[in-house]
């Protein structure tokens, strides 16, 4: 009773293999456009080619495996219908274009990458765990290659900048400073082999459902905006730090 993707066109042989790896890469952007919605963990598994022709079948097959979890580390069954599946593509289909993690780099230093790039595979291994503890560490990973330019008060810069791009001025903005300050601390915690509090360790639950939420509300805000998108995708740091300047002394007049 699982689904299943499938695709039916006219290939050449010599293709199948291409043609294969392109179509996981398109079931994996479906995931992606879904995750960007709201919190889930749809998972790909094995995918197969078959190719007839008059004289034989040839079964080809392939697989981009990614065990994603929920924020809490839970998996859940995902249910939806056609219409909503609809909706979800049409209004995230641009940002997940523009996060598409198609790359043929060997490294995340390649100059050819935008932070975009960069984050994004910082999510996706916090996707990729249970721990909720990982995943905060990769979350705020994703978020410093996001949004820092200098490891001077990176904790400070991270919630500024974070709270700047998501929220206008009022407590929403002063929520999501603190929010961050603390996410922050306990990735602090985590990388350097420290422990949490019984009542922090309550408590990181409801921070690593916030870190999933900033991730994806973060993107979509930055891909929806062209002015912001080219900013974040090019490899100019006096020109982050001047946009992030103007958001705070304008009163987010920039974005």
């Amino acid at each position: 009773n699982e689904p299943v993707i499938y695709s039916v066109s006219e290939e050449d042989q010599k293709e199948i293999e291409d043609k294969l790896i392109f179509f996981l890469y398109i079931v994996q952007l479906f995931s992606t456009l879904v995750w960007l919605e709201f919190d889930s963990c749809i998972e790909t598994e094995m995918a197969y080619a078959i190719y007839n022709n008059s004289d034989n079948c040839i079964v080809s097959s392939n697989c981009l495996k990614y065990s994603f979890t929920k924020s809490t580390g839970n998996v859940d069954i995902f249910e939806s219908n056609k219409s909503t599946i609809n909706k979800i593509i049409n209004s995230n289909e641009i940002s997940a274009e523009k996060i598409d993690q198609q790359m043929n780099s060997t490294t995340l230093l390649d100059k050819d990458l935008s932070r975009i790039n960069r984050a994004m595979y910082f999510f996706t291994m916090a996707r990729g765990t249970r721990y909720v503890e990982f995943k905060i560490a990769n979350y705020c990973s994703g978020f410093e290659a996001l949004l820092s330019t200098s490891q001077s008060e990176l904790s400070h810069q991270l919630a500024e900048r974070m709270s700047v791009i998501l929220y206008q001025q009022g407590e929403d903005r002063i929520d999501c400073y603190n929010s961050m300050k603390k996410i922050y601390n306990i990735r602090s915690k985590v990388v350097h082999g420290d422990t949490l509090s019984n009542s922090n360790t309550v408590s990181i639950f409801e921070h690593v459902v916030k870190c999933d939420q900033y991730a994806r509300s973060i993107l979509k805000r930055i891909t929806m905006n062209d002015k912001m998108y080219k900013i974040f995708t090019i490899s100019d740091q006096k020109e982050m730090d001047a946009f992030f300047l103007s958001c705070l002394l304008n009163n987010n007049k920039e974005n």
